[in-house]
């Protein structure tokens, strides 16, 4: 159990610990200590409780990228409430896929992708192509590489930047994109269409670009 005392001590903080901060507060705490899992369920407490809150999102982010996670499944549930109650957060959406995918529940993760971008208007292109890119993610994480290059190639459609980029946001995605597309065709020893997708990324990037060099 952890007390505020022990919170006292790890933050080095007097403020006292009111009801509505203490999941937040004591899960930054236990992130700085090195105790991730302890930290992962009080931060999920603090997203769950508090949806649109950014800072609680980052730090529930770092938390479940450092390290292993234990009691997985009320974490899942925590995120899950989380979405519920704001469904138009993608950020919250690409988090709880991501837990989905490290419990090995493949099939739920690409079913709850799905479903939340058939809730998202047609004109957040942004927004679709970010979840669209999650679903290429969890196919190249099981290896099924056919589907992921679609699933990539589908993110750039939506975003409409097959033949041309224009600010900085959408060159660093088509950069991620492609990076994925020809991570996905070499796992699959498909070298040759490795080589035209490199081609490809360059022709948008510009004949300069360092891109895969």
């Amino acid at each position: 159990p952890i007390d505020s005392r022990y919170y006292q001590d790890v933050a080095q903080s007097r403020e006292s610990l009111s009801s509505d901060v203490v999941p937040l507060k004591l899960g930054k705490a236990l992130l700085e200590a090195g105790r991730t899992s302890e930290s992962v369920e009080y931060l999920s407490r603090a997203v769950a409780d508090n949806p649109d809150d950014e800072r609680a999102i980052e730090l529930f982010r770092e938390a479940i990228e450092s390290g292993d996670l234990q009691n997985i499944d009320a974490v899942i549930q925590s995120l899950q409430q989380a979405v519920f109650a704001n469904p138009k957060n993608i950020t919250l959406s690409l988090l709880l896929a991501d837990l989905q995918l490290r419990s090995g529940r493949t099939d739920d993760a690409l079913k709850f992708l799905r479903d939340a971008m058939a809730k998202i208007p047609a004109d957040e292109e942004s927004n679709l192509a970010d979840l669209q890119v999650k679903i290429g993610d969890v196919y190249l994480e099981t290896e099924n590489y056919t589907e992921a290059v679609k699933a990539f190639q589908t993110a750039l459609k939506l975003r409409k930047l097959e033949t041309s980029i224009v600010t900085e946001e959408e060159r660093l995605f088509v950069m991620s994109a492609y990076e994925k597309i020809v991570q996905s065709y070499k796992y699959a020893n498909l070298l040759i269409e490795a080589k035209a997708a490199i081609d490809k990324a360059k022709t948008l990037l510009g004949k300069d670009d360092t891109f895969a060099d």
